[in-house]
Formats: C-alpha cells, sequence, structure tokens
C-alpha cells in the first residue's frame, strides 16, 4: 500500500498558528495560487495565494503523527527510511511545470501585445 504525501501551507509567521495540511492531490493547486497570487479552493478550504508564505513536507502526518508533534533526529530516520526523498522531489517538479507554464504564459502575452500593434 503507497502512503500519501502530506504538506503543510504555512499562512502566518506565528508558532503555534494552525498551518493547514493538504494532500499531494492538492500540490498543485496550492503552488499555482502561491507563484501567482490567485484565490483557491481546496478540499480542506479556500485561500488567498498572497497569503501563503511557504509550501513544505508535513513529516509528521506523513509519519501518522498527531499535529502538534515534535520531530527528531529519530522522526527524520523513519521518514528517510519509508519515503526518501520523494516529497521534496514532486514539489521540486512542479516547481519546474510552474516556471514552464509561467514562461508560456508570458510568452503568450508578449505575442498578444506586438500582434496588437
Amino acid at each position: 500500500m503507497q502512503k500519501k504525501l502530506y504538506y503543510k501551507v504555512r499562512l502566518s509567521y506565528d508558532t503555534e498558528a494552525e498551518n493547514p495540511t493538504i494532500t499531494e492531490e492538492d500540490l498543485p493547486r496550492v503552488l499555482w495560487a502561491f507563484a501567482n497570487k490567485t484565490d483557491v479552493i481546496l478540499t480542506c478550504g479556500a485561500f488567498r495565494g498572497k497569503d501563503i508564505i511557504s509550501v513544505l513536507p508535513d513529516y509528521g502526518a506523513m509519519l501518522g503523527y498527531h499535529r502538534g508533534a515534535k520531530l527528531d533526529v529519530y522522526s527524520f530516520k523513519d521518514y528517510r527510511i519509508e519515503f526518501g526523498d520523494k516529497a521534496e522531489r514532486k514539489i521540486g517538479d512542479l516547481r519546474l511545470l510552474l516556471k514552464e507554464a509561467r514562461d508560456e504564459n508570458n510568452y503568450l502575452e508578449q505575442s498578444k501585445i506586438l500582434l496588437l500593434k
């Protein structure tokens, strides 16, 4: 059985703030909203892209820990044994896709401007 990857959407710098956890299915939409500062509706709620500070792997959720658990060196060792660098690679791959989409969008916008002249 393949385990799910979870990601934490950081909306506040406050360490006590409740940062939502999303699944890998919602990750592309959150990264798109973050990159383009647009609003997004997910299974766990709605977010304003301009409020998203970061999107990082939620190691505790992937290991099945409760939300307030403090991770230690052994927790990260367990994560590496079970998942490797799968969560980090997925973010990296999506970041490249977003960059390509942005470049394509910029190209299309520039083409429209040239056609209007």
